[in-house]
């Protein structure tokens, strides 16, 4: 029902409301009543008539929108609630989704190039099929190569998902040592992670607790395990620093920054700051990726081009040496 693109919108606007003086009954009647597609209007109604009701705006929100609202929000929008800072811990949830949503969107303008380029490799080379032979052998050449394209996607997307649970540990941490697109993968989970642990930290949730809902927000499994293995050693009375220093996928330049953080007493402004350097990383990381990878595309389909149409006139002179023989 809701995006991460219309989760953005939503805090934004809620947040900047809140901050200027208007009650959260006002606010959330003045969203129902916007210009927003029937459903979420009918979503934010339901989540007004509760809080008008009597009941807490976290507890409205997790019923309202069950099942489409991580638990970093929850959270977040819980403790924000209680300690009187929601404007604040709103605002923080609303840059995080805007983030995550400009990415997508740079990552799928990038590499929309490349995929129509590659269609087009398969259907062009394959038309004189068309001309010549008819449909039957223009399919016959073009669908095998659609069958190995789209088969892995179909093969996942009809898979339940308890079955493929078990194996997210495995192939996430395979992804992770894929040239270019795995550093892109795991600095990505790190700043969903970074993200995550600010938006709590900041609205007041325990260092623990903060630590365990942004370990779940990374997205990869691997990074995932490996961030919730640090709280056994921090329940057990060590330090955040010592808990995160046998951590693999955190570089010792951000072990050195948490620790640095954490005896300052400002956690917070370092979480900031990881989340200011990785977003930069992950930036660089995005414009090298959509700037090579059209190059590479275009030289592979270049040379396929090359090799279709040698190999046609190949056999054209061999058919025309065997007529004048």
């Amino acid at each position: 029902m809701m995006n991460q693109r219309e989760k953005s919108v939503f805090y934004r606007q809620l947040s900047v409301m809140l901050e200027s003086g208007l009650p959260l009954l006002v606010a959330l009647d003045n969203l129902a009543s916007g210009s927003l597609p029937a459903p979420l209007k009918n979503a934010f109604w339901q989540v007004h008539q509760q809080v008008a009701a009597g009941g807490s705006f976290s507890t409205a929100m997790e019923k309202v929108f069950t099942g489409l609202l991580e638990p970093l929000e929850i959270s977040t929008i819980r403790v924000g609630e209680r300690s009187g800072h929601l404007p604040e811990a709103l605002k923080n949830l609303a840059t995080y989704f805007e983030f995550l949503t400009g990415l997508r969107t740079r990552m799928l303008t990038g590499l929309l190039y490349p995929v129509i380029l590659l269609h087009a490799a398969i259907i062009i080379p394959a038309v004189p099929l068309l001309i010549l032979r008819g449909p039957m052998a223009f399919f016959s050449a073009i669908i095998p190569f659609f069958v190995l394209f789209y088969s892995p996607i179909i093969i996942i997307r009809l898979i339940p998902a308890n079955k493929i649970a078990p194996l997210r540990g495995f192939t996430d941490e395979a992804v992770l040592h894929a040239p270019v697109l795995g550093k892109l993968l795991c600095s990505l989970a790190l700043l969903r992670f970074y993200q995550a642990w600010l938006c709590l930290y900041s609205a007041g949730v325990s260092i623990l607790e903060a630590l365990d809902l942004a370990a779940r927000a990374t997205g990869n499994k691997a990074i995932e395990t490996s961030l919730l293995q640090s709280q056994f050693p921090m329940r057990q009375g060590k330090s955040l620093t010592e808990s995160l220093l046998t951590n693999r996928y955190l570089s010792p330049e951000v072990r050195e920054l948490i620790k640095t953080g954490e005896l300052s007493g400002r956690l917070e402004e370092t979480l900031g700051h990881l989340v200011t350097t990785t977003q930069q990383e992950v930036n660089t990381l995005v414009e090298r990726m959509v700037t090579v990878l059209p190059v590479v595309v275009y030289l592979l389909v270049a040379a396929y081009v090359g090799f279709v149409v040698v190999s046609f006139y190949a056999g054209y002179f061999r058919e025309i040496n065997s007529l004048l023989q």
